[in-house]
C-alpha cells in the first residue's frame, strides 16, 4: 500500500457523512464499518515497516482554554461589524462556557465550545452569490501558506500538524467550492472558494476520522479572504501509557471480530487469508459535535483478501492497545 493511497483513504474518510458510531471494546472505530467475522480467516503478516510505536497514549479530553487573544484573533479574521459586542458575546467561553455571536442579517457566525475544543466562524459575504463574479480566489499555493498563517495566528505549533507518511510534508486535504449557472447572460461553471484542511498530530501520530476530527480547517473566498475558519482543537492531558499490540494479539483480535472494515461490500465470512502488507498507527478524534471524553490509539491496517479465485484489497480498523 503506497503512502499516497493510505493518505487518500484518511483524507477520504475524514468528509464522509455521519452516522451512528460502532463501539468495539470502547474504542470507537468508524461510521458505517462493519465487523470483520471471519475466525478462520489465515492472516499472514508482510510488513515491510513497522509503522507503530512500542507505546502509545490514552488521553483524557478536558475543556480547552480559549485565551482573550485566541478570540480577539478569531474575532479580528471575521470582519464582524462590531467587534466590541462580539467579544461581550464570547466572554462567557472564557469560563468554558459555550458561546455564539450571529449577525443580523446573518451573513457572519462566531462560535466557541470549551467542552468540545472547537471554534469557528463563517462569513458567507465573502464568497459570491450567485449571479455575481468570483474575484481573487488564491491558488493552492497560496491557500496552504494562509491556511498556515492563520494557524500560527491561533496558536497552532507545527510540530502539532501531521504529516504524510515517510515524508516531512504537512497532510492536507484540499477542496473546492464549485458552481454553475449563468453570468453575464451565460452558463459557467467555476470555483467560488476554496478550503485547505491541516491535521493534528500528537506525538507525530495522526488524529484519524469523519469530519472534523482535529485539525483546523480554513475556506477562502474572494480576494483571499477567510470566509470560514472550523478548529478542532481539544485540550488534552495523558490519561495512560500503554504497550501496543504485537503481531499475535491482533491476528487474535482480528479472529474474534475486533476490527471493522468501511467495505460494505465485502463478505468477511468468504475471505480465505488476509495478507496484510501495511499497517499505520493512528488517534481516533470523534467530530467536535460529538462528546469525546478519551482519545485512543488505533491502527489502520492494509490487506489483500483472498477469496478462493479473486483477490480484493481491504482497509481493517483495529485497537492497538489492551483497554
Amino acid at each position: 500500500m503506497t503512502m499516497t493511497r493510505i493518505g487518500v483513504f484518511l483524507l477520504f474518510a475524514c468528509v464522509r457523512a455521519h452516522a451512528d458510531w460502532l463501539r468495539v471494546e470502547g474504542l470507537e472505530l468508524g461510521e458505517m464499518a462493519l465487523p470483520f467475522q471471519n475466525p478462520k480467516v489465515e492472516i499472514i503478516w508482510k510488513l515491510q515497516t513497522n509503522r507503530v510505536p512500542a507505546t502509545m497514549k490514552i488521553y483524557k479530553v478536558v475543556p480547552a482554554q480559549f485565551s482573550f487573544r485566541f478570540i480577539t484573533n478569531l474575532i479580528a479574521m471575521g470582519g464582524f461589524n462590531e467587534p466590541e459586542k462580539v467579544k461581550n458575546a464570547l466572554v462567557p467561553a472564557l469560563r468554558g462556557k459555550e458561546a455564539i455571536w450571529e449577525e443580523v442579517p446573518a451573513h457572519k457566525t462566531i462560535a466557541l465550545s470549551p467542552q468540545r475544543g472547537k471554534a469557528e466562524f463563517f462569513n458567507t459575504s465573502r464568497i459570491p452569490l450567485p449571479g455575481q463574479p468570483e474575484h481573487g480566489l488564491p491558488s493552492v499555493e497560496q491557500a496552504l501558506k494562509l491556511a498556515l498563517e492563520t494557524a500560527k495566528t491561533l496558536g497552532m505549533k507545527t510540530n502539532e500538524l501531521a504529516r504524510e507518511l515517510d515524508s516531512n510534508r504537512l497532510l492536507v486535504r484540499k477542496d473546492k467550492t464549485e458552481r454553475g449557472g449563468l453570468l453575464d447572460g451565460k452558463y459557467t461553471k467555476r470555483d467560488i472558494a476554496l478550503g485547505i484542511y491541516l491535521y493534528r498530530a500528537f506525538d507525530g501520530i495522526p488524529v484519524y476520522g469523519n469530519g472534523n476530527c482535529g485539525g483546523l480547517y480554513v475556506r477562502f473566498g474572494n480576494d483571499a479572504q477567510v470566509a470560514e475558519v472550523d478548529l478542532s482543537w481539544r485540550n488534552l492531558e495523558v490519561k495512560n501509557v500503554r504497550p501496543t499490540a504485537d503481531r499475535n494479539q491482533l491476528t487474535k483480535w482480528i479472529r474474534q471480530g475486533k476490527a471493522f472494515t468501511p467495505d460494505a461490500e465485502l463478505d468477511s465470512a468468504k475471505v480465505k487469508k488476509l495478507t496484510i502488507h501495511d499497517m499505520v498507527a493512528h488517534y481516533r478524534g470523534f467530530p467536535t459535535d460529538y462528546h469525546q471524553s478519551e482519545i485512543l490509539p488505533m491502527v489502520v491496517i492494509q490487506a489483500i483478501a483472498d477469496l478462493g479465485g479473486t483477490t480484493n484489497h481491504v482497509m481493517l480498523l483495529c485497537p492497538i492497545v489492551e483497554e
